[in-house]
């Protein structure tokens, strides 16, 4: 099938599409009207119940106060009627909200304290009536005794007494004018003064007594009623102002969703005829676009095949224009990223050459260090032979026999170093023996102590005392020391520090050495290749990408394990382990 038949093709598909987004367009619509009947059908009757709620408790308010007026027992019945009636009105609002309204919470709980306390006020009314009969009765009695045995003057104060007590019932505990005293307080008066006249009379103080606790039962009653009647106003107060508010809030919401549901249909008819304006448009225009894109395939292909040509006869570095995302355009990309690989590993293969040569010439470097260092032993011998002669010979405490020794034992460090390059860059067979890791370390840090390249870097050792014994080749290892150190110090040119520590694995089967400095880092992606050999970070000519490859190498056939970890700015560590000797 030619391009051209393919857009085409892809222009009906479009077409198709389009029509199918139109026809989703109208679905979408009809859900959205059906989405508005049920939020209607859920909304308004919410709001109609919390409407109800708050009707309900403005009638069991007014029932309520219609109670401590008469203490009828129809207001009563009116009361729980209403209280009823709202928990049937909350039960029908959880339901429709599946108790997802965080107010109803608090309604509810308002609703049964206020229950609770209109229970106790009716208990303690009752309670009262009893006190109430008990104490008329009590009354008459002292009355009753005054008027047969004693003269006027102590009728008129238990008449006083009784007189103050039903004020009281009356009318509470309120002083009638500024400093006047309280009825109860006048009822206490009236009492004091019976006992006084009764004090021969036994049988009077008793009924005194008892008409004196019966009054102050009454006071006690009066007062708990008086607070619970307090709580109970408040109460229904709390539960009717909640109650409007949650219907008016329900009320709101109603209106506002309505409102967007009403505004999301009217947006939904627009981009209903966008669409079907569209549709029409995209018909007409089809044709007349396929042809010109159809054309448009024709310069990214002359581009192509110029490209090509151009690295038929070598040049690399020829790439296509890519002018579109489509099938050109992608193979246009495919030709380009096959180039990128063969210019990529064009450039590898010269990478690989130079680091060859530059692998023979270290050799070559190595073998003329150790011919240099065998030239250079022997004239410190002589130096060391001749210096000890004449230093036998010149008498002690004189200036020239301390700089004898000062040159003997410079001549002595010469000769350590030379030692430990003798031993580094001496090619022999692998030869396996019991050794000490902390002696071979000691070396190779002996060995570059005195270097241009660590004069700023402090080195710490942590080395432990009285650790195993391993199985390996000492020269090989501290060809893998020396390696670490190096690559520490070259990663820290400003200075640094680098910690130096072994020890004995947890489980007492492995030696563990740890090399850690302050350097550079190296990244996660560097890290996974840090031992593939000939990969370097460093600038061309600075490094040949084998040194803890053959590190690597070294620790492998010693039966060890060499793990590196690190992050940029901060440092590396590297870790090696060894069977312990046995």
């Amino acid at each position: 099938m030619k391009i051209r038949d393919l857009i085409r093709l892809g222009f009906v598909c479009f077409t198709i599409m389009t029509l199918i987004v139109g026809g989703i367009a109208l679905l979408n619509l009809n859900r959205i009207n059906s989405a508005m009947n049920i939020f209607s059908q859920y909304k308004v009757p919410l709001a109609k119940a919390t409407e109800r709620v708050s009707t309900f408790m403005c009638q069991a308010h007014h029932h309520t106060t219609s109670y401590l007026l008469t203490h009828e027992k129809k207001d009563i019945e009116n009361m729980t009627s209403c209280i009823r009636k709202t928990k049937d009105e909350i039960n029908h609002i959880k339901r429709l909200t599946k108790g997802e309204e965080p107010e109803l919470a608090r309604l509810n709980s308002y609703l049964i304290e206020f229950d609770d306390t209109l229970k106790r006020i009716i208990k303690m009314h009752k309670d009262g009536e009893g006190i109430t009969k008990k104490l008329r009765f009590a009354g008459r009695e002292v009355e009753d005794i005054v008027r047969r045995e004693y003269p006027p003057s102590t009728l008129i104060t238990i008449l006083q007494a009784r007189r103050q007590e039903k004020n009281f019932m009356t009318f509470g505990n309120k002083k009638l004018t500024k400093g006047e005293r309280t009825y109860k307080d006048k009822f206490e008066s009236a009492i004091k003064d019976l006992y006084r006249f009764g004090s021969s009379d036994a049988s009077l103080k008793e009924k005194i007594k008892i008409y004196q606790n019966l009054f102050r039962q009454f006071v006690t009653n009066y007062r708990e009623t008086d607070i619970l009647v307090n709580e109970l106003i408040n109460g229904g107060k709390q539960i009717q102002n909640l109650a409007t508010n949650i219907s008016r809030k329900s009320s709101r919401e109603s209106d506002d969703a309505i409102s967007k549901i009403e505004n999301l249909i009217k947006s939904a008819r627009v981009w209903h005829i966008l669409i079907i304006l569209l549709i029409i448009v995209t018909i007409g225009f089809g044709l007349l676009l396929s042809s010109y894109i159809a054309n448009l395939f024709y310069r990214p292909m002359e581009s192509l095949a110029r490209a090509m040509k151009k690295a038929q006869y070598g040049k690399l570095s020829a790439r296509a224009d890519i002018f579109r995302e489509d099938e050109v355009g992608a193979l246009a990309k495919g030709f380009n990223s096959m180039m990128d690989e063969i210019e990529k590993s064009d450039k590898k293969i010269k990478t690989l050459q130079t680091q060859l040569i530059r692998s023979e010439r270290l050799a070559s470097l190595g073998e003329i260090s150790a011919g240099i260092a065998h030239e250079i032993n022997n004239p410190l011998a002589g130096i060391l032979i001749y210096s000890n002669l004449l230093l036998e010979d010149i008498k002690d405490a004189t200036p020239e026999k301390e700089n004898l020794k000062r040159i003997i034992e410079q001549a002595n460090r010469c000769k350590s170093i030379v030692k430990g390059l003798l031993d580094f860059s001496r090619q022999t067979e692998p030869k396996i023996e019991i050794i000490s890791i902390n002696k071979y370390i000691e070396g190779a840090l002996k060995l570059v102590e005195n270097q241009a390249l660590f004069h700023n870097i402090e080195i710490r050792r942590g080395l432990a005392q009285a650790l195993p014994f391993v199985k390996g080749d000492g020269g090989q290892l501290q060809q893998v020391f020396l390696n670490i150190l190096i690559n520490a110090a070259e990663a820290m040119p400003q200075g640094g520090k680098v910690d130096v520590e072994t020890n004995l694995s947890k489980d007492g089967n492995f030696v563990e050495i740890k090399f850690k400095d302050t350097g550079c880092g190296i990244s996660e992606k560097n890290l996974k290749k840090a031992f593939d050999p000939f990969f370097t970070t460093k600038p061309p000519g600075k490094g040949t990408g084998l040194g803890l490859s053959v590190s690597y190498g070294i620790v492998k056939n010693h039966n060890g394990v060499i793990d590196i970890e690190s992050q940029e700015g901060k440092g590396t560590t590297f870790t090696i382990k060894f069977p312990r000797g046995k």
